[in-house]
């Protein structure tokens, strides 16, 4: 089962149950995590713990030992105890073994091939908008109806890859990965202050491969119809929205230099960038 298919398992709840793991030093038996996850007895076991629990697994969060009686004892996986849930998720989610079963990656990468100037209405069905932008290759990537769609949703803000917007009464979503990219800009430039512009999609797309020059971007665009295919020569009108987010929050300075391949910005007319600079932050 799916990310996208355990609607219960939001974000949210999965940090609560991480939260709590992290706190105890003792191991739970999965029975009585579900006991401490669900409503009071007498109204009945929560179906919500089950879906928490199964996206969890698959997500690699617990390590397991095996008691005498042959129940296990759940605990937090070691490596969680210092690192950020949501870094964790992300790499899981990229990861070939994972992304064989669960096409969530691959619908990441679909999401950011749209045009930030062309909102997605939050309560679109948009399953067979995915299966014409990506030429019929892909099905809906799970996202076969409204209520998926929004669940996905979700979970792309909290990883950092969208926004919502309310215009008038209604709710917008908008590709943007700048939240997504920022946490990443330590650990791309580690000790550089300077690169090349087109250095650093390369390093930026082994972190996160649902971007460009990534391996999961890749399979998607080569996919795509026309109008979607991205010019070689410059980075998604999302991505460029991003780095220039990141440019106004001090975090980064794009340069243009004369000495360097160029590499442009969709959608902003003269945007044309050989090198990015690295000035702080996260």
């Amino acid at each position: 089962m799916s990310i996208l298919s355990n609607f219960a398992a939001e974000p949210n709840r999965l940090e609560l149950l991480v939260d709590f793991l992290k706190s105890e030093k003792k191991g739970y038996t999965k029975t009585e995590l579900e006991d401490l996850f669900s409503p009071p007895s007498g109204r009945g076991k929560s179906s919500v713990f089950k879906e928490v629990y199964t996206v969890a697994d698959s997500l690699d969060v617990f390590e397991f030992k095996e008691q005498e009686n042959g129940s296990d004892l759940i605990f937090l996986k070691t490596n969680l105890r210092k690192k950020l849930l949501v870094g964790h998720i992300e790499d899981m989610i990229v990861k070939k073994e994972f992304s064989l079963k669960d096409k969530f990656a691959y619908a990441i990468s679909w999401i950011l091939l749209q045009d930030p100037k062309y909102p997605i209405d939050w309560s679109d069905n948009i399953s067979s908008r995915v299966s014409k932008d990506l030429n019929n290759e892909f099905g809906e990537l799970e996202l076969t109806n409204k209520e998926r769609f929004q669940h996905f949703i979700y979970w792309c803000q909290y990883l950092g890859f969208i926004q919502k917007v309310a215009i008038n009464a209604n709710t917008y979503v908008i590709p943007d990965p700048t939240n997504a990219i920022e946490r990443h800009m330590q650990s791309v430039f580690n000790a550089q202050k300077e690169m090349r512009f087109e250095d650093f999609l390369y390093r930026l797309a082994e972190a996160l491969p649902v971007m460009e020059y990534g391996l999961i971007r890749d399979t998607i665009e080569e996919k795509a119809r026309d109008g979607l295919q991205r010019n070689v020569e410059s980075v998604s009108t999302s991505t460029s929205l991003a780095l220039l987010r990141l440019e106004e929050r001090g975090i980064i300075q794009l340069l243009s230099k004369s000495d360097a391949d160029v590499i442009s910005l969709s959608g902003i007319a003269n945007k044309r960038i050989t090198h990015i600079q690295y000035l702080g932050g996260k």
